[in-house]
């Protein structure tokens, strides 16, 4: 109790306003948008009740599911805000985490569960836990620490070894599961930060040369991948001429248009929508979508409610964005800095590969967005994330706790 009265005594809510009403504005807008977008999986929850004949199936399961995720993220983010920042820039948790992340990855690959042909999920309980958030999360916290410590020596070329080591170690299990889009996000918030942080640009860009160089041998080493670089820029090209090209190459047009179904179909759901969108309920792509509820929520957000709803969205993550970027250049050391800024880029990160598939700007892969995709360790990990950086941008007004 005089512990608990001490942590009372010196709680500051001097934070940033701003940030905490566009993430819970994005957790409202994920709520309403995920008891319309999962009400249709009926065979995701099915009881038996009485006799056999007697069935009465749960069409909100998924939903429920959703508002308990987002209820256990709500908890971890009070305790990453409750959590002093010396402990989140300690080697010890840093280390542990990483550490905790592998073995998780390695659990996974023995007794994960293969969904779509990936092994990226292991259930605990009525739960599936995703390692590379767990890695994700902790690659953010090591390398600012990390970046901190060797500010004066980024000149030297061990150090970069030693930060490209560490993401490849991190990054090598994501591929493995497969979960291209997972480290494409790693690559994009790890190279963002390496690059504010006064790395040497000619070693940046060897690395990002490898990167590049890694990603094209992936995509090009599967046939899955392959397709899917091909018809994102028309996704109706092979629809429409799938008659005369089934005559050439049967196989391989069927498969192109088949990969090709998840852009036409959001495509589709944003273009009904139109300025204002059908009315809340009564859209039709989440029948068609897969993973409406996940990988396409922004386009059934298009189809429910517009180009409004889209406005609405890209308003959330725009005030998060400013005001962690605010949060980012009045940091009162370089740790902070690092730290901000690399939570900032995770969320748009995320952000801008699930618009951008959603909108067949780029080849589709399966990345949630943050705070309305259905809830999942992603959601969990992201409002803890986002407890961390409103936990910063109250620390230059008044520390949490008394140092």
């Amino acid at each position: 109790m005089i512990l608990v009265r001490q942590v009372v005594d010196h709680l500051n809510f001097n934070f940033d306003r701003w940030m905490l009403a566009s993430v819970i504005c994005l957790l409202l807008i994920g709520l309403l948008m995920n008891m319309m977008a999962t009400s249709n999986k009926l065979t995701d929850s099915t009881a038996i009740t009485g006799s056999l004949s007697a069935t009465v199936i749960d069409v909100y399961a998924k939903f429920k599911t959703h508002s308990l995720k987002v209820a256990i993220g709500l908890v971890f983010a009070v305790a990453c805000y409750l959590t002093p920042l010396m402990v989140w820039q300690s080697r010890k948790t840093t280390y542990t985490l990483i550490a905790v992340s592998m073995v998780l990855f390695i659990l996974t690959y023995f007794f994960g569960e293969d969904i779509n042909g990936a092994r990226r999920w292991l259930r605990i309980g009525g739960f599936q836990l995703s390692p590379s958030d767990v890695a994700r999360f902790s690659l953010i916290l090591w390398l600012s620490q990390f970046l901190f410590e060797k500010r004066e020596e980024l000149h030297l070329i061990s150090n970069s070894v030693k930060a490209a080591a560490m993401i490849a170690m991190i990054c090598l299990p994501i591929v493995l599961q497969p979960n291209l889009s997972t480290v494409m996000i790693i690559f994009a918030i790890a190279g963002s930060m390496l690059w504010v942080s006064g790395i040497p640009r000619k070693w940046f860009f060897y690395l990002g040369a490898l990167v590049i160089a890694f990603g094209v041998f992936h995509v090009a080493g599967s046939s899955f991948r392959s397709n899917r670089s091909q018809v994102f820029i028309d996704p109706f090209a092979i629809y429409y001429n799938f008659d005369s090209q089934y005559q050439i190459d049967p196989v391989g047009a069927t498969m192109l248009k088949e990969t090709s179904y998840q852009q036409r179909q959001s495509i589709m759901a944003l273009v009904q929508g139109g300025l204002t969108g059908v009315v809340y309920g009564t859209g039709k792509q989440k029948y068609f979508l897969p993973e409406a509820y996940n990988d396409c929520i922004v386009a059934i957000v298009g189809e429910e409610w517009g180009m409004i709803g889209i406005l609405l969205v890209l308003a959330g993550f725009g005030v998060l964005t400013w005001r962690g970027f605010r949060t980012t250049v009045n940091s009162i050391d370089a740790y902070k800095y690092f730290l901000a800024f690399g939570i900032v880029m995770n969320f748009l990160a995320y952000f801008f590969i699930h618009f951008f598939v959603n909108v067949s700007a780029m080849p589709s892969t399966g990345v949630p967005l943050p705070f309305i995709s259905h809830g999942g360790t992603a959601m969990v990990f992201n409002l803890g994330l986002a407890a961390i950086l409103l936990r910063l941008s109250a620390e230059p007004k008044c520390p949490l706790f008394v140092k």
